[in-house]
């Protein structure tokens, strides 16, 4: 039989077969695909089908390959190869923990020393804003008071632990424009005040920064106060350090304006390791 074949080698019948040459025509063809498909017959459940060789038509069923099964059990979890390519699960770290390499995988830890975290910002409003249920796990804190506006010759109070009993103490350099900064030296009866002069009211341009030093310590706690803010329409600097006399970590702080309310401004609060 001469007829065409395909691109399987199956031989086709042709339209100008007679009659009598169909059955064996159809037969050669049968044969040909059923020989072509018997590698397609089998398999097992959830076997798949794989080329057994580069010959056309040659496969065999297989074991599927195993996909990856996701490990992930919690929101935050990230997964991360180990070993090879098997996934695994590294479940989310703790607040203001830093992704880390410990015997070559992923880990979570603390920050190193000398970063700085944010633990909590916010707009100075009302009469006072209260930073609460502060982390004891840094070395130092750092707050930022940024472009606040304070009505007319307010200023500005710390309260440490909801501790009003307490006789803050404070010492420090303050200077107009361009003049010598002089020394000044007050022991407050009451709260850590930051400012040597009330900062006029409606002037916005404001800045403080406090350090608390060794907050967390079972011993005296030191503050560095530094600002820049304007008083009886000059520019004013403070350079001070106060004391909190007390022997308890520092859990929350006070920003209490001592009289009326914020007109503006902002508040950052770092951890400082």
């Amino acid at each position: 039989m001469t007829n065409p074949t395909s691109n399987f080698g199956w031989q086709m019948p042709t339209s100008t077969d007679l009659v009598t040459d169909l059955p064996a025509d159809f037969e050669v063809f049968g044969q040909a695909v059923d020989t072509s498909l018997a590698d397609l017959k089998g398999g097992t459940t959830n076997q798949v089908l794989a080329k057994n060789s580069n010959t056309d038509m040659d496969f065999k069923w297989v074991a599927d390959a195993a996909g990856m099964t996701n490990p992930m059990t919690t929101t935050g979890d990230i997964i991360y190869s180990s070993p090879g390519s098997t996934p695994v699960r590294l479940g989310i770290g703790s607040t203001s923990n830093v992704l880390t390499v410990t015997g070559g995988v992923p880990v979570w830890a603390a920050p190193a020393s000398g970063g700085m975290t944010l633990l909590a910002n916010g707009t100075l409003s009302g009469t006072s804003v209260t930073l609460s249920s502060i982390s004891g796990s840094y070395i130092n804190l750092q707050l930022r008071l940024i472009d606040f506006n304070l009505p007319s010759s307010s200023t500005i109070d710390l309260v440490y632990n909801a501790d009003t009993s307490t006789t803050y103490s404070k010492h420090g350099y303050y200077g107009s424009g361009g003049s010598t900064p002089t020394l000044s030296g007050t022991n407050n009866t009451g709260l850590d005040r930051l400012f040597f002069f009330g900062p006029d009211s409606g002037d916005q341009n404001n800045y403080c920064q406090i350090d608390f030093l060794n907050y967390a310590t079972a011993t005296l706690k030191i503050q560095e106060i530094r600002n820049q803010y304007l008083a009886s329409a000059a520019r004013q600097y403070d350079m001070a350090q106060s004391i909190y006399p007390s022997a308890t970590a520092i859990t929350s702080i006070e920003i209490k304006n001592l009289s009326g309310s914020f007109a503006g401004g902002t508040y950052e609060l770092y951890g400082v390791k």
